[in-house]
């Protein structure tokens, strides 16, 4: 049964791979319509065999699977995906994403549970937990992965947002305008917050309202900070009050927010280094300072009372 269920799955896959090599490009097809009018391919068309075979073949085909994943997966997954990888600042696509997150499954899930099903290993209470933890591991690694990267870049926004809305009150107290005080921050500062401003300032000037945008860049980051900066800039919009009065005291909010995780993190840091000092330097400590004195004890008295 496991043989016959492996050679299925060899026989999909084999398949799959097959109708998408024989299945033309869509620029190969415009390219066949187009000839009988006299349009020639490109120049450098001829130098595509001399590129790299996993930039030829793998990027394609993994584009064109991660292109069927992304359209089969449940909508709430996918938007899910899409969301995280927003807030990580979109470092891969996501249907390739949901492609790592499914070979990872596989691959990982069939080293623990296959060698168990097939008899190669004994059904035995380590090998069960073996299997388990690899299911597990080749269903949340990619997760845990994201998550990381997104709470990276939440810890970098959040560092120089204080910095930032400094600026955009100083430039606002010096005559300019909320646009242009944050397109006059986006060129002085450099990292996600920067490209976060440059997005909300050209989805402005495309004619997405202020309000919206704003509430775009909270919902993009994820940031506390700048989901409760950009409610008071929404508020003071709607209410028409001034909007440099209302950042110059989320600018102060901002700067006691960030001094006070300061210090959280230096009371929280005698807690975390007592771990490795009990592990590495106590002992080490205790051999210099009693071994001495268990070697006199030793030779001195357990040795005389032995003889």
């Amino acid at each position: 049964m496991p043989v016959s269920l492996a050679l299925a799955g060899a026989s999909f896959v084999t398949v799959f791979l097959l109708v998408l090599a024989l299945a033309p490009p869509q620029a190969r097809r415009v390219r066949d319509r187009l000839a009988p009018y006299g349009y020639d391919a490109p120049a450098g068309s001829a130098s595509v065999l001399a590129e790299p075979f996993w930039r030829r073949v793998l990027l394609p085909l993994m584009d064109r699977m991660a292109g069927v994943f992304q359209r089969v997966a449940p909508a709430r997954i996918r938007e899910q995906t899409e969301a995280m990888l927003e807030m990580a600042g979109n470092p891969i696509d996501p249907g390739v994403f949901l492609a790592l997150r499914l070979a990872g499954l596989v691959v990982l899930a069939g080293i623990g549970v296959f060698p168990l099903v097939s008899g190669a290993r004994e059904f035995t209470a380590g090998n069960l937990l073996l299997a388990i933890v690899s299911v597990y591991l080749g269903a949340r690694a990619p997760l845990i992965w994201l998550k990381l990267k997104v709470s990276a870049r939440r810890a970098v926004i959040e560092r120089a947002l204080p910095d930032a809305m400094d600026l955009v009150v100083v430039c606002m107290e010096a005559g300019m305008a909320f646009d242009a005080a944050l397109h006059k921050v986006a060129e002085k500062i450099d990292g996600p917050l920067q490209a976060e401003f440059e997005r909300t300032l050209q989805e402005v000037h495309l004619g997405k309202l202020r309000r919206e945008a704003l509430r775009d860049l909270g919902r993009r980051t994820g940031v506390p900070d700048l989901i409760a900066v950009v409610s008071a800039l929404v508020q003071a919009d709607q209410m028409g009050l001034s909007i440099a009065h209302v950042l110059r005291a989320q600018a102060d909010d901002l700067r006691i927010r960030r001094r006070q995780r300061a210090e959280e993190k230096a009371q929280q840091a005698p807690v975390k280094m007592l771990f490795p000092l009990i592990l590495c330097i106590f002992p080490a400590m205790m051999i210099v300072t009693l071994g001495p004195a268990v070697m006199a004890i030793y030779e001195n008295i357990i040795l005389r009372l032995a003889g």
